[in-house]
C-alpha cells in the first residue's frame, strides 16, 4: 500500500538535514524499504557466488579431490589383486592332453556327476570306491560332449570356469527312435559257478542283478540255478553291444517271453547342464592329484 508523506514531515527532514551539516556531520544514508530488499537480495547472491568460489577445504563435506584419489587407490588395489590371481602360462588348444576337475549340475541344482570328493560328499553321492582323480582327455578329439570341449578350450592351469551347456552341445534331445522293444526269455538257466563269481546266494528267492534288470532265483539243481526276470521301471538295461538304456515297462509275451520297452536316450538328453571346471594340468598328469 502506498504511503503518503506530509509536508510537515518533509520540512522536519529538511531541517534535520541542515542541522547535521551545520554540526559538521554528514547525514546518515537512508534506504527506502524497496531499496533495502534489493540490496539484501544482491548481497545474498554475492554471498552464494563467493561460496562457490571458495577452495574445497572451505566448504563442508568430503573434498572432491579426496574422493577421486580414493577411487584411484581402490581401483589400483583391486586391479593388482586381480592380476595376482589371474592364471598364467599357456592356454589349452586342440590336441592338448588336459586334466580337469569338474562338478556337473542340472538346472534344479542337483549334482549328477563330479570327480571332486568334497562335492560328492556334499551332494550325498560319494563313492568310497571311486578314485576322484582329474578327468583326462584330448581336447578337440571328440572324447567329450562338444560343450565341455569348448569350455576347456583356452583355459590356463589353475583357471576355473562355470559354463552352462545347452542340450545341442550336451547329450542332444530325446529321440523317439531310441525307444525300442526287446523280447527276451522270461526265465533262464544260469551255471552255479556264475552265481559264485558274482557272490550271489544260490537259494530260491534270492534277488539277482542282471543286464536286463532285476531277476529272482526260482529253482536250483546240482549244476544250474533258474532265474526269472522281473525288471523294474527306471532300472538300467545293458544291450549286448554295450549300449545302455532305461527300463520303461515290461509285459509277458507267449509262454516264456517278456517284451521290454527300453529308452536308449541318454538320461540327460534334453537338459541344459552347468559345469564348474578347474584345469589341473596340460600335457602331463598332475604331480599330486587333489580331490578337494
Amino acid at each position: 500500500m502506498a504511503t503518503e508523506v506530509s509536508g510537515h514531515s518533509k520540512s522536519a527532514t529538511k531541517h534535520q538535514h541542515h542541522h547535521d551539516r551545520a554540526k559538521g556531520h554528514e547525514p546518515e544514508a537512508r534506504t527506502l524499504p524497496g531499496e533495502r530488499g534489493d540490496a539484501a537480495r544482491h548481497g545474498a547472491l554475492e554471498s552464494k557466488a563467493f561460496s562457490k568460489n571458495l577452495p574445497a577445504k572451505g566448504r563442508k563435506g568430503i573434498p572432491t579431490l579426496w574422493i577421486f584419489a580414493a577411487i584411484v587407490v581402490v581401483a589400483l588395489v583391486l586391479g593388482g589383486a586381480y592380476l595376482a590371481f589371474v592364471p598364467k602360462g599357456p592356454a589349452t588348444k586342440a590336441g592338448d592332453r588336459v586334466y580337469v576337475y569338474y562338478v556337473g549340475r542340472t538346472d534344479d541344482g542337483k549334482v549328477f556327476d563330479t570327480n571332486v570328493a568334497a562335492e560328492a560328499k556334499k551332494a550325498g553321492t560319494f563313492d568310497s570306491g571311486a578314485a576322484y582323480a582329474p578327468l583326462s582327455f584330448t581336447l578337440g578329439a571328440g572324447e567329450m560332449i562338444p560343450g565341455f570341449d569348448k569350455a576347456v578350450a583356452g583355459m590356463r592351469v589353475g583357471e576355473k570356469r562355470i559354463v552352462r551347456i545347452l542340450p545341442e552341445d550336451a547329450y542332444g534331445y530325446p529321440q523317439e527312435s531310441l525307444v525300442v522293444n526287446v523280447t527276451i526269455a522270461r526265465t533262464a538257466a544260469i551255471l552255479l559257478s556264475n552265481f559264485d563269481e558274482q557272490g550271489v546266494a544260490k537259494a530260491v528267492g534270492t534277488e539277482v542283478p542282471t543286464r536286463f534288470g532285476s531277476a529272482k532265483v526260482i529253482a536250483v539243481n546240482a549244476t544250474h540255478g533258474t532265474i526269472e526276470f522281473s525288471p523294474k521301471a527306471d532300472e538300467t538295461i545293458a544291450f549286448p553291444n554295450g549300449a545302455r538304456g532305461k527300463m520303461v515297462s515290461s509285459e509277458p509275451s507267449g509262454e516264456n517271453g517278456l517284451i521290454l520297452t527300453i529308452d536308449a536316450n541318454h538320461p540327460l538328453a534334453g537338459q541344459p547342464l552347468t559345469f564348474d571346471v578347474t584345469l589341473a594340468s596340460i600335457g602331463d598328469a598332475p604331480a599330486a592329484a587333489s580331490s578337494a
